[in-house]
């Protein structure tokens, strides 16, 4: 039977590729809701769980994405991209010291993702720790010295301490590396 049969998805269903990096590639059924809504259905795998906990965030279905994103890191325990997306959920809950325990959990597997210490000094800062968080984001800059939203909140650190110069050249940099910031 296809994956659609297996899944239990109607006919109208179709077949949707995930990328997952390494030239991973993942198939994942898809239907439509009648609200027009998303169903989907994958084979339980960790980059699977990924893309449906992605899938649910998108469609503002904490509990589902939190779910999913949990065990996809169940599954793949070094799946830094999961801890940042699980984090930036649980930000988005207001779940600040969750977030940081999951960002920490991720870095007790890969100190060296640039990413995931952007998105640790994030929520450091928003806790009050502002050295952990300068000390994150400064991490971040070594590993990726192009990382637009450490550079971003370090600038808003030096514009904090009144060092303008500073914090305009930061803040010059991070919007040509990411124009969302800019807004």
């Amino acid at each position: 039977p296809s994956l659609i049969a297996k899944q239990g998805l109607k006919e109208g269903a179709r077949l949707v590729s995930f990328g997952m990096g390494a030239g991973a590639g993942l198939q994942v059924a898809e239907s439509r809701l009648g609200d027009g809504g998303t169903v989907y259905r994958a084979k339980r795998h960790g980059a699977a769980h990924f893309a449906l906990g992605r899938g649910a965030m998108h469609e503002s279905d904490a509990q589902t994405a939190e779910r999913h994103l949990k065990t996809a890191l169940r599954c793949v325990p070094d799946l830094m991209v999961g801890y940042v997306e699980l984090g930036n959920l649980y930000v988005a809950l207001g779940r600040t010291e969750d977030a940081r325990a999951v960002l920490r959990q991720g870095l007790e597997h890969r100190q060296d993702h640039a990413g995931l210490q952007a998105n640790y000094g994030n929520v450091l800062y928003q806790l009050g720790d502002r050295r952990a968080a300068v000390d994150a984001w400064r991490a971040a800059l070594k590993l990726d010295p192009n990382d637009a939203t450490a550079l971003y909140h370090l600038g808003v650190v030096a514009q904090d301490a009144g060092r303008e110069k500073d914090a305009i050249f930061l803040y010059s940099r991070s919007p040509e590396l990411d124009p969302a910031l800019a807004e």
